[in-house]
């Protein structure tokens, strides 16, 4: 038997500390999780940027003595809420006080008035889901995390060249627009990663066009590290194949002149959370590009 109880703790909101603080207890809190959770200030605040974590409405969960013991954080979209991050720290794992804060953070959307709240969930993270799924979680769907070298997705891409396209650089806005327009022939929602609040929010983000005859067919948007070689694809909007197949062909062509140093990492690209079977999910496959993860895409309604 543990010797504590949820008596034994108190929550508080993240307000009060600072972006170092917060970055601190975020890796303590994920300490020993699947993937490496290792946050500078910097990162983090790009994070917070990115995926409008809310540090006023976040929650930090403590022992009565002041030993950090979990933290969650809030994204806030309208009435719409999403989990950035829920960890409890190495110490006080396995006595349940997951289950505790996890039913305290939905008790805590729901009073700010929010109608949905929702996150993603590695899948084999068997522990996390079931505690999620005790709050009242449902899973809506699953999302794949896609990786492969540039040269092998290459190796694998059609002499698309020979198909008259018109590939241009365009900006973020009317990359997103064009996108708005392709999507009845795609169908499925981005992940909160990859929703346009967060494109706006991202820096470094280049935008592509591949047109025929002055229509658009397909439309790219997407960031490359030179210092890592990580291609992230975060939009590949497309009504035809070949013009998609022509931009992922322009995003590794750019990605080489760009690269920072002749013997650094090989280029990679690399795709978060897509949803399973969905249009672009097929496309890469063929191309592959290979699963190195699965999410469960979770949501409990608040109403």
């Amino acid at each position: 038997m543990s010797e504590y109880t949820t008596d034994d703790f108190e929550i508080s909101r993240t307000g009060r500390m600072s972006i170092e603080q917060l970055a601190e207890a975020t890796n303590a809190s994920f300490a020993g999780y699947f993937v490496p959770v290792n946050h500078t200030s910097e990162s983090f605040a790009t994070n917070c940027r990115a995926f409008s974590l809310d540090l006023s409405r976040s929650l930090l969960a403590r022992h009565w003595d002041g030993r950090l013991a979990g933290l969650t954080m809030l994204g806030l979209r309208g009435e719409r809420g999403w989990c950035g991050g829920f960890g409890i720290t190495e110490e006080f794992r396995g006595i349940g006080l997951g289950n505790w804060f996890a039913a305290k953070y939905v008790e805590h959307a729901r009073s700010l008035g929010l109608t949905t709240l929702q996150l993603e969930v590695l899948a084999q993270n068997t522990r996390a889901f079931q505690t999620y799924k005790k709050a009242g979680f449902q899973t809506t769907r699953e999302l794949v995390i896609l990786s492969a070298p540039v040269s092998q997705v290459l190796a694998e891409l059609e002499a698309v060249h020979t198909v008259r396209l018109e590939i241009s650089e365009i900006s973020l806005e009317e990359a997103l627009h064009i996108a708005i327009g392709l999507e009845p022939a795609q169908g499925f929602e981005p992940a909160w990663q990859r929703e346009p609040a967060t494109l706006y929010a991202t820096t470094g983000l280049r935008g592509f066009v591949a047109r025929r005859g002055g229509k658009a067919l397909a439309v790219l948007i997407y960031h490359h590290n030179p210092e890592t070689g990580r291609i992230n694809i975060s939009n590949l909007t497309f009504y035809n194949e070949a013009a998609a197949k022509a931009l992922l062909e322009r995003a590794a062509v750019n990605s080489k002149i760009l690269r920072a140093r002749p013997d650094g990492p090989e280029e990679a690209f690399y795709v978060l959370n897509e949803p399973e079977n969905s249009e672009l999910f097929l496309l890469l496959s063929q191309l592959g590009m290979q699963e190195t993860n699965r999410q469960y895409e979770m949501l409990i309604g608040l109403n």
